[in-house]
């Protein structure tokens, strides 16, 4: 399991704000390289000189063409970046104390300690955004019906937003959530009748 270690109000004000790029391959690395140029540098254009849409990036990526297009995080809304750290937070050392059975005895459980959760591994924020570009080859990805990432993207706010009980924007599918809660009604309806 993970948790999101909290930030400092020191580490708050170091945060580096970042814009994440969704590229169409995978990197068999995670970490800094030493570079003596930037090669990435994207140009922004639209589709028709006279087209007010979206506004395309372009790059080259490894000789291959690459076409993204940045995508918002609703108001309200914040990404981060997170890293794994070596720190684990146990299930009881969140209260303060460690589980052993010098403990449970002193709260009057006879020994009968229960086995400790897995440990919870911490995540520690490295830096906020509230945009990202998603990248398509030779084309930008269109939307939720053409992107699995904008459309994870969707279902996760919406998500988020079901279980807070705050009212999302109307663009967010909540198909799957109608149906579930129709069929709890419906079930709780069965049961009174029984009754």
């Amino acid at each position: 399991m993970l948790a999101i270690k909290p930030s400092t109000p020191h580490q708050q004000q170091q945060s580096k704000t970042l814009h994440p790029n969704i590229l169409p391959c995978s990197i068999h690395h995670s970490g800094p390289i030493k570079v003596s140029k930037r090669y990435w540098s994207p140009k922004t254009t639209t589709a028709t000189p006279h087209d007010h849409g979206p506004n395309i990036q372009t790059a080259h990526f490894r000789g291959r063409k690459l076409q993204g297009r940045k995508i918002r995080l609703p108001e309200g809304y914040i990404g981060q970046i997170l890293q794994k750290t070596d720190d684990e937070m146990g299930v009881n050392q969140q209260k303060g104390h460690e589980a052993t059975a010098e403990n449970s005895e002193e709260a009057g459980e006879e020994g009968n300690m229960q086995p400790s959760a897995t440990p919870v591994r911490m995540l520690e924020t490295k830096g906020t955004f509230d945009a990202l570009t998603i990248w398509g080859h030779e084309h930008a990805p269109l939307g939720e019906e053409e992107d699995e990432f904008t459309r994870g993207i969707g279902e996760w706010i919406g998500f988020a937003e079901a279980i807070h009980n705050n009212p999302a924007p109307v663009s967010y599918n909540y198909h799957w959530y109608n149906d579930y809660d129709q069929s709890r009604r419906r079930e709780k309806n069965v049961e009174k009748n029984e009754v």
